[in-house]
């Protein structure tokens, strides 16, 4: 999303400063997308029918390719059902990714293939050279994908269909090629290369693809990729798939964290069962394309086209994992094997079962998807407490309240100018929301030490009158680069200085005149923005509720923590009491509690006894002006584990009650 704005702001889709290279070289159609209906609403409350489009349009092609592949009726239903309820599809069809955009222009291509080669015609070309085109305009994973699905569709008519693409292919590429040509142009100008970087960040850590390509990496990473969707609610499925795959690398002599087939900073583990779209799996459906490739294969001589699909499905699959890096949120990633599995899968369900089971099961499949569909962990329809319906849009950035509190400071001032000094792990998208960024009359531009970036600034002197550091405090080097304009503020981990004068020259420099004096601290701050020091907070107050963020309406802590936005100009540490009480039939006790206030170290307490508590601390604070007071479990138990209820929160405890003050000196 934040190219999205930056596009909006310069009126231009070229590559701009930015301390994060996907937001250029990255495909950008699902974004170019996204910024109309950006455009056009005044905000971001439609993007997401980019994604939700492209899930429905998937199934309506599913639908259509089964039937041109031979496929009767029962069997195309049940494909389109099967491409509507994976699990995963839908946590993201609400969301402003890209994953469905790629997956219905891959889809489209395979449907356009099967028609090419079985009517000869330009036109059956041309609209395969677009849908390719826009295949590769959307995502880089579309490379691995195509090649296999549209092979394996030309196969369908065996060796004529084959024969028919090849005679077709440079009018297939040439279309193609021209609907990228514009962003292959941009990031050779930038970075030398049609596709831009080869990792994420430009560097030589970050790398897409693989460190090695033997076939021992092929078998790490499709045992590693098939496992993250073995999340069920049985954790014992988890255990097994994590134990099996560990025994797959012992017997091929390879580390399951291999660095060169790992992303770095990760660790291989099956996840837990999750409704977070960078984590739930698909393992129904898997069991089903797994079950349905066995049967085609005994069919083989009955459903020869849909064998020969089915063949070049999973090979898009083995060539995703032999050639990208394994990643822990790789099942996202996955969405375009699933859904042009469909086709088959409808196929040998129907062919085993008969119309009358299969439409059992597509009922089935409808129902097992309806949970997911309710409870997304990010924009959840059924949540009591953080409901799409009960939230505001400002709540559901789930950015920190420093965040916000920055922003107003910012909208109060004449300044509309912003420069940003950032790392490439800093969410920037909140913020520039927040102040307008595209809508307004507010700019922001990133303020790149990139020397690649030496003639865009010449082409567009900036003059920004406030700047935003982030992270300044991870080296000595660093916090000087925070404060060469001079004294600024902190609002948790972000620095804004304000008040100084100077321009801006790229590589790095400022051209000073004068250095800012004084710190701009967010004014008018009460109960609804931040706690001043002392005060009591109980959650049955709602202007205290607001303020412990993260705390259930029922007022249970659940294993994500409370967090307290707290002023702390001139304040060292916190004086902290909380009251609450631990349910005898928890099973939690001993419960470890830690409070932590922004980045300083967190100190713990011991509960060891159920029902009421009260616990008592200090904890020291960074010096900034504002930061966030974290209340966190080490535990939980979920209600509907215990057999208590239907409840799949992981709670911990219930509060009644914080009290903060001023910590004396000593």
């Amino acid at each position: 999303m934040p190219r999205v704005l930056f596009w909006l702001q310069n009126r231009s889709v070229d590559h701009y400063p930015t301390a994060y290279y996907q937001q250029l070289f990255q495909p950008p159609w699902a974004e170019f997308a996204m910024l109309h209906l950006y455009a056009l609403g005044g905000g971001d409350r439609f993007v997401s029918l980019v994604q939700c489009v492209a899930y429905i349009g998937s199934s309506v092609v599913a639908y259509v390719l089964t039937s041109l592949l031979g496929g009767n009726r029962t069997d195309r239903v049940v494909a389109a059902v099967f491409a509507l309820t994976l699990p995963q599809g839908i946590l993201t069809a609400s969301g402003a990714k890209n994953d469905w955009p790629l997956t219905y222009w891959l889809l489209t291509a395979v449907y356009f293939t099967a028609r090419l080669v079985r009517t000869e015609s330009a036109a059956d070309a041309v609209y395969l050279g677009l849908s390719a085109g826009l295949a590769l305009l959307t995502k880089g994973t579309a490379y691995v994908w195509i090649p296999f699905l549209v092979i394996a569709a030309a196969l369908t008519r065996s060796k004529a269909g084959m024969a028919t693409l090849i005679k077709f292919t440079p009018a297939i590429a040439a279309t193609a090629l021209f609907l990228n040509t514009p962003h292959y142009s941009r990031n050779f100008a930038l970075f030398g290369t049609p596709v831009g970087c080869d990792a994420a960040h430009c560097d030589s850590v970050f790398r897409f693809a693989n460190g090695h390509l033997r076939p021992r990496a092929l078998v790490s990473n499709l045992a590693r990729n098939l496992a993250l969707h073995a999340t069920t609610p049985i954790p014992l499925v988890g255990q097994a798939a994590n134990s099996a795959v560990v025994g797959i690398h012992r017997l091929i002599g390879m580390d399951p964290n291999d660095p060169r087939t790992t992303w770095p900073g990760t660790h291989f583990t099956v996840p837990p069962f999750s409704a977070h779209e960078a984590l739930a799996g698909n393992p129904v459906h898997l069991l089903l394309i797994l079950g349905s490739a066995l049967v085609l294969l005994w069919r083989r001589k009955k459903d020869p086209a849909f064998m020969v699909y089915a063949a070049g499905n999973l090979a898009s699959f083995m060539g995703f994992c032999w050639v990208f890096r394994w990643q822990p949120w790789h099942t996202r990633l996955h969405l375009p094997f699933f859904t042009t599995a469909a086709p088959f899968v409808g196929r040998a369900t129907a062919a085993i079962f008969g119309p009358a089971v299969s439409t059992g099961i597509s009922v089935v499949l409808l129902m097992y998807a309806f949970p997911f569909a309710l409870n997304n962990e990010l924009r959840p329809l059924a949540s009591p407490t953080s409901s799409v319906f009960k939230l505001t849009r400002d709540e559901m950035y789930r950015a920190p309240e420093q965040t916000r509190l920055l922003a107003q400071a910012l909208l109060r001032q004449p300044c509309r100018v912003i420069g940003l000094d950032s790392t490439p792990n800093y969410p920037v998208y909140p913020l520039a929301h927040w102040l307008g960024i595209g809508l307004g009359d507010f700019r922001m531009v990133y303020l790149s030490p990139d020397p690649r970036f030496r003639s865009w600034y010449q082409r567009h002197p900036e003059k920004p009158c406030a700047v935003v550091y982030t992270h300044c405090s991870e080296s000595p080097g660093r916090l000087a680069r925070c404060r060469e304009l001079g004294e600024g503020a902190s609002y948790g981990e972000l620095f804004l200085v304000t008040g100084f004068e100077a321009d801006w020259l790229g590589e790095g420099r400022w051209a000073i005149r004068n250095l800012a004096r004084r710190p701009l601290i967010a004014a008018g701050a009460d109960l609804g923005d931040v706690a001043e020091l002392p005060v009591t907070l109980r959650p049955d107050e709602v202007g205290h509720r607001k303020l412990l963020r993260g705390l259930t309406v029922d007022r249970w802590v659940t294993i994500a923590g409370v967090g307290i936005p707290v002023a702390l100009e001139g304040i060292a540490a916190v004086s902290v009491v909380v009251r609450g009480e631990v349910p005898a039939w928890s099973g939690l006790i001993p419960l470890t509690v830690r409070f932590r206030c922004g980045d300083a170290p967190a100190h713990s307490k011991v509960l060891e006894a159920f029902g009421p508590f009260e616990l008592a601390t200090t904890v020291p604070c960074p010096s900034v002006h504002f930061s966030e007071l974290e209340i966190f479990p080490q535990k939980a138990f979920r209600p509907k584990d215990l057999g208590i209820n239907d409840d799949p929160r992981q709670l911990s405890f219930t509060l009644r009650e914080v009290r903060l003050a001023v910590a004396p000196s000593h």
